[in-house]
């Protein structure tokens, strides 16, 4: 018996190994949630990406180039955050690639990258075209990108709005 509760029955000890479980789970997706790759292009690319949504300019600035600088903190400026209230997994929320991607030597480059919130209250698209990172003695960096575009609504589909 620990703290009143006794181990003795079954009933208790799959509760108590369904917490513990539960815990274990809850410690390990805080680690990689925590975790980042500044080693992987593709996470250097879609940190630039969230960045942008998340409107944090030093977000930004760590993982570009400081001759874009002037760059970021012209899109950020006057730029409030953009919260995604109400996505889930299921609605698609989150950073993904809206084409193909080209390494060449220490080059990396992605067709786009696109931020969906799928939330039915807060709909928004943020998309950012040939993204462009290259590996420096700092590890990978964005150097350029191209069209920066973002809908707050479902009138165009995410990943095309740049098109329009």
């Amino acid at each position: 018996m620990v703290d009143g509760i006794s181990f003795s029955s079954k009933h208790n000890r799959d509760a108590i190994n369904a917490l513990f479980k539960l815990a274990l789970c809850a410690c390990m997706v805080s680690l990689v949630s925590c975790v980042k790759y500044p080693d992987d292009p593709g996470w250097v690319a879609t940190e630039l990406v969230e960045a942008f949504v998340a409107a944090d300019t030093e977000r930004a600035k760590s993982v570009t180039v400081s001759e874009q600088w002037g760059r970021i903190e012209e899109w950020t400026e006057g730029r409030q955050p953009f919260k995604c209230r109400g996505g889930s997994f299921m609605d698609l929320t989150g950073t993904v690639g809206s084409g193909n991607y080209s390494v060449t030597g220490s080059e990396w480059t992605s067709r786009g990258l696109v931020y969906q919130c799928g939330s039915t209250q807060t709909p928004y698209c943020l998309e950012i075209n040939d993204i462009q990172v290259r590996e420096t003695e700092d590890g990978w960096k964005v150097y350029d990108w191209g069209k920066v575009c973002e809908a707050f609504d479902y009138a165009y589909r995410c990943g095309e709005i740049c098109d329009r």
